[in-house]
């Protein structure tokens, strides 16, 4: 196995054992009706609502898990496809599309507010009652999600993971009223993170510093031409595929979210890009906006289109690199570092050494 390989794999086996530890959360979680699940950037909360759902619905129980994203509740589907084989009732649904199906109208996915709000009110309890609703990433439901919320959890236990670090859109509180009285717990973050990872969601955190993070282990650098960043990309997956990393360990993600589409060609025969929420995704590189990626994860992230400028600049960036598990590859122009002092440490990160200590640039 190649060294970025071998490091990868070294990570993912770390992260293994991590799991192993918060998933006892739920070993010495209380039976309560409502639970809210504080979690911080890079826990591994979808996998922790995810077993939740798998146990529960072993034991019998009608088991709904909801999220935002598209591509997020797509991947949680497809983990659960076992245990459906098995006879168990459980479904992962992205919560406007689950509106869309239980009104039997494909267009309430996309529609205004007062229409979802309406769906949710004409939902018939008794033939879609539930025993356990999980919601994942509750910080990003509006109003009209917490309405169905509250309509399919009515007799049924609730759960809300949430990351008040990841929510983006400051208009969306948890509602108050709906968790009173809800049991409390925490999820930490993994001990499996790199350090070069945890010291940039650090960085990125709403009351630090800007002052330039360390690249290195789990965080390179890359800084490019700002007229066409294209060729760098390219080069860059290149690179990791020739190193030994498979394309569906990769995500190239525009933090602007200017870019839905692939910013390059596929750079190698047999490369195949698809979208987040594509039915495949799960099989081959992904190239997407960092919001539209959200709650999906991969071992490398590429981040590139970089917010500056934008509203919620440090809200993106934390969102991005949360997204990563062993790597992130930061692709910068002279003008984002001049924005952004974090960005400022200067290049680093090589696709063949053990460390970044010798680095050899694919830019």
């Amino acid at each position: 196995m190649r060294p970025l390989a071998h490091r990868i794999a070294a990570v993912a086996a770390r992260r293994l054992a991590g799991d192993a530890r918060a998933l006892a959360l739920l070993d010495a979680a209380p039976r309560e009706r409502r639970v809210l699940v504080r979690s911080v950037p890079a826990a591994p909360r979808t996998l922790v609502a995810r077993e939740l759902c798998r146990r529960r619905a072993h034991q019998g129980a009608r088991v709904r898990y909801l999220c935002l994203s598209d591509a997020a509740a797509a991947e949680v589907d497809r983990r659960f496809a076992t245990a459906r084989r098995h006879g168990a009732d459980v479904r992962a649904w992205p919560v406007r599309r689950l509106v869309a199906h239980l009104a039997a109208d494909p267009r309430l996915a996309t529609a205004a507010e007062f229409a979802r709000l309406r769906a949710a009110n004409l939902l018939s309890a008794p033939a879609r009652r539930l025993d356990l609703l999980v919601v994942d990433g509750a910080e990003d439901f509006d109003a009209a999600d917490w309405a169905l919320v509250r309509r399919l959890a009515q007799d049924a236990e609730l759960w809300a993971f949430w990351d008040p670090a990841q929510a983006f859109w400051s208009d969306r509180p948890l509602p108050p009223d709906l968790f009173r009285g809800a049991a409390h717990l925490d999820l930490p973050a993994s001990r499996a993170l790199p350090s070069g990872l945890r010291n940039a969601l650090a960085a990125y955190a709403d009351d630090a510093a800007a002052i330039p993070v360390t690249t290195g282990d789990g965080l390179w650098l890359r800084i490019v031409d700002a007229k066409d960043p294209r060729p760098t990309l390219a080069r860059i997956v290149a690179g990791l595929v020739d190193a030994g990393i498979g394309g569906h360990h990769v995500a190239v993600l525009s933090v602007a979210g200017r870019y839905r589409a692939t910013p390059f060609a596929a750079p190698r025969a047999g490369v195949e890009v698809r979208a987040a929420d594509a039915p495949d995704a799960h099989r081959h590189l992904v190239t997407d906006t960092v919001l539209r990626h959200k709650g999906s994860m991969r071992s490398v992230v590429v981040l590139h289109d970089l917010a500056r400028g934008t509203p919620r600049y440090a809200t993106r960036m934390r969102i991005a690199l949360a997204s990563a598990t062993a790597l992130a590859i930061v692709v910068a122009t002279d003008a984002d570092m001049a924005f952004d002092p974090r960005l400022l440490a200067g290049e680093g990160g090589t696709f063949e050494a053990t460390s970044s200590s010798s680095p050899r640039h694919v830019a």
